[in-house]
């Protein structure tokens, strides 16, 4: 009989009558079946949710991933800073200076006068990080300067990153991030200058910057699992363009062009968004390794323990000799590492 190159498709939930139940501490609580198209040949896939209140045990393995991926670009120590930003405040306050009295202290620059709404604030943080981190690498000279091939001066930010997001209990967006030098140079931030730059891209006054740690990767990790879990707890208001049915439209400075016949459409529709779309992690392309690499890391290790042959083989009382096992594991040969791309 020819093999099967196995065409797969979910088809719903893995049940007790489809096979073999749920094994293992980490084993899928509501794992996915899948069959093949040719053969109908049915598997049990793990469903793979970062929210603990769905599947404990796959969110733990997510959170157990997410710690690698933050890991595989730490740099402990003074090379590196753990950064923390805030949301400002949602009514005005003020900063009491050292030796002033609480009346004749100023307000504080990172609440406007009529407070910040939280919905519109978490659904523009993105924007916010981003020139925020482009500010941070010029303030502390993280930039290379580089020129094309007609001479034009060009210049690429030099900092690296991994940003994670925390879910406060007023419903803020809170990041925790760690960053560091491309060069490898020390990363001296002062808070002063973190707090200042803050303040600029509409964060919060309360800011943190410290060395790097080992632990920092599995905090981050923790905090990433935590807020997949109360995506439906934040604030969110988001204006997005709606695209007209039928027809293949992209949008170029705020106005919509026809990708067939090249037709100016006009400025786009506008649509109010309230789900909560931020992500809880993201990094830089060049941190470290990639959630994908991480995945098939995980897949070639099983492979290759599934090739390892037993030290002995119990038999009643027989026993294989010690010294045919270690033959077998001479003769053993690791397997090819998966492509990441292919992955389920």
């Amino acid at each position: 009989m020819d093999r099967c190159d196995h065409s797969w498709v979910c088809t719903g939930a893995w049940t007790a009558l489809d096979g073999e139940g749920v094994r293992g501490a980490l084993a899928c609580l509501s794992p996915l079946k899948l069959e093949c198209r040719g053969c109908g040949e049915a598997r049990r896939m793990a469903c793979g949710t970062s929210r603990a209140s769905k599947c404990e045990p796959c969110a733990t393995v997510y959170r157990q991933r997410v710690a690698r991926v933050a890991g595989s670009g730490l740099v402990v120590g003074r090379e590196g800073a753990f950064v923390t930003l805030t949301a400002p405040g949602t009514r005005p306050h003020r900063v009491q200076r050292k030796g002033k009295r609480a009346k004749d202290a100023a307000l504080c620059a990172c609440t406007p006068a009529g407070g910040v709404d939280l919905a519109d604030w978490n659904a523009t943080l993105g924007k916010r990080w981003n020139r925020f981190v482009q500010d941070l690498a010029r303030e502390v000279g993280a930039v290379v300067v580089m020129f094309d091939e007609r001479g034009r001066r060009r210049t690429r930010l030099a900092l690296r990153y991994f940003k994670a997001a925390e879910v406060q209990k007023r419903g803020a967006l809170h990041l925790h991030v760690l960053v560091r030098r491309e060069d490898g140079a020390p990363l001296v931030v002062r808070k002063r200058v973190l707090r200042a730059l803050a303040i600029k891209h509409g964060f919060g006054h309360s800011v943190d910057v410290q060395p790097v740690e080992t632990g920092h990767a599995s905090y981050v990790a923790k905090y990433v699992a935590k807020s997949a879990d109360e995506r439906e707890t934040v604030p969110w208001r988001a204006r997005k363009w709606v695209r007209p049915k039928g027809r293949d439209v992209v949008l170029v400075r705020g106005t919509m062009w026809d990708r067939g016949t090249g037709e100016e459409l006009g400025p786009p529709l506008m649509a109010e968004s309230a789900h909560p779309t931020y992500r809880t992690w993201s990094a830089s392309r060049a941190w470290g390794l990639s959630m994908l690499a991480v995945r098939a890391d995980q897949r070639h290790f099983v492979m290759t323990l599934a090739e390892l042959p037993a030290w002995a083989t119990w038999a009643g009382k027989d026993c294989v000799p010690l010294r045919a096992a270690s033959a077998a594991w001479a003769r053993v040969a690791a397997p090819d590492r998966p492509d990441a791309s292919v992955l389920l």
